[in-house]
């Protein structure tokens, strides 16, 4: 399917800000009518934005069958229609346009794996689109890590393939619907084939990119699972060990210095 373009210039983030605000306080009757609302206009982003955030709060009035079959709809519409801005949503920090295997009550693997395919699809009708590219391998990272490394080798995105060994080694489920944190940590996701290879990639890395970026995600996102009750592994001397052998080959990244500042669970 082709991409469509849906607006001339990028969702300013004030903008989307103000309808995830909106939608996360529409009542079941608000959230019905702009379903009929968005049934006769398909291509009405801000109903879709309402929508989405309605589904995602935790208060939401919908139930969840209802809840999860309504988001599902709505991110695959999305998918199909505006892959490279998500309706101005991939540029603020949210997560309504997620869709995750397992970990949460929202979690819907048959969903899950309609929406990496149509990210696929994505792909192969736009092969050069780098950000395309990107976003599809954030959709599917955690539940198909070896889909999202060829797509990453095939880009060949080295800062990208950090992040992704250094998710499948801190056993990261999801990421959260409000905002950019990782959602939680499973132990059977960190003893899963791809973590073990992941890890051991990292251990025998030299790549600079690879390396800074790994570092990065491994303390932060570490921390913030640490910090939220959700990790019960330290993950600082794999973190640390990464930074020492980054830290010579990028002394100048920005990257590097936010790594060393994050707090560390021990």
């Amino acid at each position: 399917m082709l991409t469509l373009c849906l607006h001339a210039f990028p969702r300013d983030a004030k903008s989307t800000f103000d309808l995830l605000k909106k939608g996360s306080s529409l009542s079941a009757e608000d959230a019905a009518r702009l379903e009929a609302s968005v049934t006769r206009e398909p291509d009405d982003e801000e109903t879709r934005i309402q929508l989405l955030s309605y589904y995602a709060a935790p208060h939401s009035g919908a139930g969840l069958s209802l809840a999860k079959a309504a988001r599902a709809k709505h991110i695959l519409w999305l998918i199909e229609n505006d892959p490279k801005d998500g309706l101005g949503l991939f540029q603020v920090a949210t997560g309504v346009y997620r869709l995750n295997c397992q970990g949460d009550d929202l979690a819907d693997p048959d969903a899950f794996k309609r929406a990496g395919e149509a990210w696929l699809e994505q792909i192969k009708v736009n092969p050069g689109d780098a950000e395309i590219r990107r976003s599809a391998v954030n959709a599917i990272q955690y539940c198909a890590p070896e889909q999202a490394e060829q797509m990453l080798i095939e880009g060949k995105d080295e800062s990208g393939l950090g992040r992704l060994y250094a998710a499948a080694v801190l056993g990261i489920t999801g990421e959260s619907y409000l905002n950019n944190d990782p959602a939680g940590s499973d132990a059977a996701f960190r003893a899963r084939p791809f973590a073990v290879k992941a890890r051991r990639v990292l251990e025998e890395a030299t790549e600079k990119d690879l390396l800074v970026a790994a570092a990065v995600r491994l303390l932060r996102d570490g921390a913030t699972l640490w910090a939220d009750g959700k990790l019960d592994w330290d993950y600082t001397p794999l973190g640390n060990a990464l930074l020492a052998k980054a830290r010579p080959l990028a002394p100048d990244s920005t990257a590097s210095d936010r790594a060393d500042n994050t707090p560390c669970a021990r």
